[in-house]
């Protein structure tokens, strides 16, 4: 719903109507704390081939999104950066697109590690969000070639981090 805001020209005595911004969600105004992150409506953040790979069950639900790794690019040249935040429905949801082979194991939990530390002191307003679940979600680029019994696999588990090839935001 609009809100219709009257403003009144004190040097004419004329009156005029207007609609004012609507109020920004949460996530959107924690972005705006944290820069160098550019907030985004719904999925645009994201790259075409990476938005196919995260399908929200109501479209209407995203809050928006940012791109936390070109964001960050020119501050953090050689940085192992996380890819993007999503918020859906509220919450918020790291996402990270990366091939998935047990040998990638280390350099995405590394970029996790600088993610989880980003959001301990200087994204903290995004940090301090309610969290989707799984908050922390690697998307597999291609096949995911992780076996679910290996010492990889654990170890990406025990970092609160979800290995899939799809998001579905229920």
């Amino acid at each position: 719903m609009k809100q219709i805001e009257t403003i009144t020209d004190n040097s004419k005595g004329k009156q005029s109507f207007g609609l004012t911004k609507p109020p920004v969600n949460p996530f959107q105004a924690a972005v705006g704390t944290a820069p160098p992150l550019v907030y985004e409506v719904g999925l645009q953040a994201l790259k075409g081939v990476d938005r196919k790979r995260v399908s929200p069950q109501d479209p209407r639900l995203v809050d928006g999104s940012v791109n936390i790794d070109s964001d960050w690019e020119a501050c953090d040249k050689d940085g192992n950066r996380w890819d993007y935040a999503v918020s859906y429905n509220g919450m918020v949801c790291f996402i990270e697109v990366h091939p998935a082979d047990t040998g990638n194991v280390g350099e995405v939990l590394s970029k996790l590690s600088w993610l989880k530390k980003w959001l301990k002191k200087d994204g903290t307003a995004i940090g301090g969000l309610p969290a989707y679940s799984p908050r922390y979600v690697w998307i597999a680029s291609g096949r995911v070639n992780i076996l679910p019994t290996s010492s990889q696999s654990r170890k990406v588990a025990a970092e609160g981090l979800r290995i899939t090839e799809k998001l579905q935001l229920k």
